[in-house]
């Protein structure tokens, strides 16, 4: 059941995004090919503008993975959709489940989709050993891809940490009898708002026992790679902590019952 409930959930949410990512790619590959031309003012100007077409999809894809997201957990769990959800031989915390893997899989996708967006508009020798130069002199070559490969895991986990965040809020303000959807809203500013503060808790006592990561929040200049290491994995950890966190706080919640509209 739950491969089907992720099909159907998959599908929706896709029904949208699908057509950012078609629109981001062919607008990359537009510019890309009137950047090429040669001694052409017109085609020069046309490519910048289709690259910024192109970035404009990404981020439209970028917020409509987080707003699908919700917005399908909302229409399916509590809307009209709600009525035959709940009916189906399926437990509560399998539908939460869906939800949050289908989350995962498109946050995935989007992120590919802004990678291979990036190579088509930018990718050129001389621009990947001016970035590789860039990365060897600031972290050197060995670091640079580690970090680049720590920075893209800790960004996609801040993604799912406000996506499954929002489910928990979502799950929360519907537990109201009125104002579910200002209540939600509410509470998921509430408890973003707190784990900032928590975070910035977290990272003084890091801080208070690493002298080097105390400089670091003190200080404008360039971190030792040590450090650097030290952050990434610090938040990391944080970002796990918080996706566990906010899981189970919507599970458990949801399993308590659910009022549909």
């Amino acid at each position: 059941m739950l491969k089907k409930l992720l099909k159907y959930d998959l599908k929706w949410v896709l029904k949208v995004l699908s057509i950012f990512y078609a629109l981001a790619i062919i607008f990359a590959m537009g510019g890309r090919l009137m950047l090429e031309v040669d001694n052409s003012l017109l085609f020069k100007v046309l490519g910048g503008i289709t690259l910024g077409l192109s970035a404009g999809m990404l981020i439209g894809c970028i917020i409509n993975t987080f707003l699908r997201s919700w917005t399908r957990f909302v229409k399916n769990v509590y809307k009209d959709e709600s009525y035959l959800t709940h009916t189906l031989p399926v437990l509560k915390k399998t539908i939460y489940n869906a939800k949050l893997i289908s989350a995962i899989i498109v946050t995935l996708l989007t992120g590919i989709v802004i990678i291979l967006c990036l190579f088509i508009a930018y990718y050129s020798e001389n621009n990947m050993m001016q970035l590789k130069n860039w990365l060897e002199i600031s972290l050197g070559s060995a670091a640079s891809i580690k970090i680049i490969i720590l920075t893209g895991i800790n960004l996609f986990l801040e993604v799912i940490y406000i996506i499954v965040l929002g489910y928990a809020a979502i799950i929360i303000g519907h537990k109201s009898n009125g104002r579910k959807f200002l209540k939600s809203v509410v509470y998921g500013f509430g408890m973003y708002s707190l784990t900032q503060v928590c975070s910035l808790i977290f990272l003084f006592i890091a801080g208070w026992l690493n002298s080097d990561i105390m400089k670091l929040i003190y200080s404008a200049n360039m971190p030792q790679l040590n450090v650097v290491y030290y952050v990434l994995y610090f938040s990391l950890a944080i970002y796990l902590l918080f996706i566990i966190f906010y899981y189970f706080l919507g599970k458990k919640t949801l399993e308590k019952g659910v009022n549909v509209e």
